[in-house]
Parts: structure tokens; C-alpha cells; sequence
């Protein structure tokens, strides 16, 4: 059973959370960044779900305090109740993002797309050759920063429309297709 951690400094937010996921996947809960970090140290989680504004810590800081001091490269998808957040970026494994309140199928559907691309890009790693990807958002820069990310350990290929994607998808045949709907 896969490992979920749960990052919320609210009590009723990580039980109704944990709750939602129950029984599909193995639960822990961190109240604050300090305790996800140190779980992070002990267990290895195969994706964090935190929220992005913490008591006392961003979540791009908490991020980053993983990466430094965890280590761990695990997929996080980010929870929040604010308007704009998404314009944040990172390199470091930022998979979604989740506007609160949601219902259980948008959690369980968000949850399980973002395991199932760590799966695909730990396979891919196991190969040789580089992996095509297809990147499609209508936004440049969201385009930009996925490409960015990801440049380095495939070939990406960048759409900012269906009829552009494609085009590119016939002529490339890529391995993912990472979109923006």
C-alpha cells in the first residue's frame, strides 16, 4: 500500500483528509513542518500532501527543507485556500495543486494521477534512452517552468493548444502526455 503523508497544522483538515483516503492508501500526519521533515527522515513517504500555508513555514519552504535535509525526492501536491498560489514555482517535485474545500473524488483522482506519474518517471529513469514528453498548457509560463523541470531527463515538447498537441503527439509519439485541462 502506497505511503501518504498528510501535512496540515489544522486537526479537523488532516482527519477529514485522512479519512477521504482511508483504505486506499497508508495515511500519516504531520502537524507541522518540522514533524513531516522528521518523518521524511525515518520513513520515506511516496507522496506528501501538504498544505501550502503552514504556521510558520511556507510550503515551497517545507519543500525546501525536504529536499535539504530529508533528502527525499517524493511528489507533492499542494492544498490551499488561496487564489493565486499556483504562480509559484519550483524545480523540486511539485506534482499538483488542490483548491480547498474539494470532495473526495477530486482528492482520490488528484492523489492517484500523482503517484502514477512518479511511477512512470522512477521507469523511466530505469531506461536508457531519454522518454518523450508532451507538455500542453494554455498558460506560457506554467509551460515554461514544467519544461524547465523536466528538460534535463527527457526530451520534452511543448503545446499551448489541442490542435498543436496534436500535431506534435502524430509527428513525435511521445511516452506522457502532461496536460493542462
Amino acid at each position: 500500500m502506497k505511503k501518504v503523508l498528510i501535512v496540515d497544522d489544522m486537526p479537523l483538515s488532516q482527519m477529514i483528509i485522512d479519512n477521504m483516503l482511508a483504505g486506499r492508501y497508508q495515511t500519516f500526519c504531520a502537524s507541522s513542518a518540522e514533524e513531516a521533515i522528521d518523518f521524511c527522515r525515518k520513513k520515506k513517504p511516496d507522496l506528501i500532501l501538504t498544505d501550502f500555508s503552514l504556521s510558520g513555514m511556507k510550503g515551497t519552504e517545507l519543500l525546501e527543507k525536504l529536499r535539504e535535509e530529508a533528502g527525499e525526492e517524493v511528489p507533492i501536491i499542494f492544498m490551499t485556500a488561496d487564489d493565486g498560489v499556483e504562480t509559484v514555482s519550483s524545480d523540486s517535485g511539485i506534482v499538483d495543486w488542490i483548491h480547498k474545500p474539494f470532495s473526495p473524488e477530486a482528492l482520490l483522482h488528484r492523489v492517484a494521477k500523482a503517484l502514477e506519474i512518479a511511477q512512470q518517471f522512477s521507469k523511466s529513469h530505469e531506461t536508457s534512452a531519454k522518454r518523450k514528453i508532451l507538455i500542453v498548457d494554455d498558460m506560457f509560463v506554467s509551460l515554461m517552468i514544467t519544461e524547465n523541470m523536466l528538460a534535463s531527463e527527457y526530451e520534452t515538447f511543448c503545446a499551448q493548444s489541442a490542435q498543436e498537441a496534436m500535431e506534435i503527439y502524430r509527428k513525435e509519439k511521445p511516452d506522457m502526455v502532461l496536460s493542462d485541462f
